[in-house]
């Protein structure tokens, strides 16, 4: 079956409607704007909305990749996960300070569809988030009355993306609150009816994934990981993708998001045992991904090569006997002004981690010449 790739400006009314059915892959980052983005956006549309309803003109918000049939509602989200979240948000407050009832049961259409039982249509949220996410966004955005609650809860255990929806609605709860009731409903009008996304919607997932890497290239706020992510347990049999992606969300939140970065760096430099000249997403793909099963990947070098770098990077390594032979050094090679040295140290602390002593003489010895030390199994 040919691939089919359509893209084409929607107003949120028909982004927000029956025509789709968002869901986030489990695959997917987490939610990750935070306020910064959230008060860009919403002053973007401030600034942009004229006094009168009737000079307004269309306003562009941005552009979504979806992996949709095009006579199916249903759309997985490959990229644009952000920008719907964050509109959905923003569209929940606007709902729940609504003094009429008519006004917020309008905008409550927009997060969330009664089903009919003539029409033959169940009950169905707009947009679904991950299956870690997606009972909390529920509970406490979508569902009719939950933001005022959610905005007096306090965020102190939330994890990382449940903090930032609740930031964002805290944010978006009291700007709006500076506006009058008439302002607010200027405002939910102008988007629903003038504001625009662009959907670019592929049948095939592997085509949807290739306009998701050519959109990063050209400047949209993606980490090289994310789209590794993406096509890596995107290319694994559906049902191991939520194992993979939790292993895989483990490992990136034990790290942190910028020594998760480093990481895939260093796993490049150990195969390819030369320095990158290009982007890590092309380079990673070329040098170590495209060599492996996306299973093996994950289990074999990602997993392993992370302990090993946080061992190497915290000087950390443990042992009944002979750990401080092995972390005095590590912790005078960080004192270094570059990371070459820590690829071969990663490799090291992996192959000898059951041998302190052997391990020890390695990071003496073999760390002096750099360049060779790449060259170990």
């Amino acid at each position: 079956m040919a691939t089919s790739l359509k893209a084409e400006e929607y107003r949120l009314e028909k982004i927000f409607s029956d025509d789709f059915v968002y869901s986030i892959p489990p695959y997917q980052r987490p939610y990750s704007w935070t306020e910064d983005q959230a008060s860009e956006l919403l002053d973007d549309i401030l600034a942009a909305q004229p006094e009168s309803h009737q000079e307004a003109v269309p306003y562009f918000l941005g552009s979504i990749v979806l992996i949709k049939d095009a006579s199916q509602p249903e759309a997985d989200v490959v990229d644009g996960q952000q920008r719907l979240t964050t509109l959905t948000i923003l569209l929940a407050v606007l709902r729940d300070m609504a003094k009429s009832t008519e006004i917020r049961d309008e905008l409550n259409r927009f997060i969330w569809q009664r089903g009919s039982t003539i029409t033959g249509r169940a009950d169905h949220f707009r947009l679904t988030l991950r299956p870690r996410d997606r009972d909390f966004f529920r509970d406490h955005v979508q569902k009719d009355g939950a933001v005022s609650d959610l905005v007096a809860k306090d965020p102190a255990g939330l994890a990382d993306t449940r903090r930032r929806v609740h930031e964002n609605a805290r944010y978006f709860w009291g700007e709006l609150s500076n506006l009058s009731e008439a302002a607010r409903e200027g405002l939910a009008a102008y988007l629903i009816q003038h504001c625009y996304l662009v959907v670019v919607a592929a049948s095939d997932r592997s085509a949807a994934y290739r306009i998701f890497a050519v959109m990063n290239d050209r400047g949209l706020d993606l980490s090289p990981t994310d789209i590794l992510k993406a096509e890596i347990i995107g290319a694994l049999p559906e049902a191991q993708r939520d194992a993979y992606t939790e292993a895989w969300e483990n490992i990136e939140e034990e790290l942190g998001r910028g020594r998760f970065r480093e990481l895939f760096g260093h796993i490049r430099m150990l195969h390819a045992r030369t320095k990158a000249k290009g982007n890590l997403t092309d380079e990673f793909r070329r040098d170590v991904a495209d060599h492996f099963d996306p299973a093996r990947l994950i289990d074999d070098e990602i997993g392993p090569l992370a302990e090993a770098f946080q061992v190497v990077r915290d000087a950390s390594f443990e042992a009944t006997q002979g750990a401080e032979s092995v972390n005095v050094p590590l912790v005078q090679l960080s004192r270094l002004d570059n990371a070459d040295w820590v690829p071969p140290a990663m490799a090291f602390v992996r192959a000898h981690d059951k041998d302190p002593a052997h391990l020890a003489r390695k990071i003496h010895c073999g760390l002096a010449d750099v360049a060779q030390a790449v060259e170990i199994a």
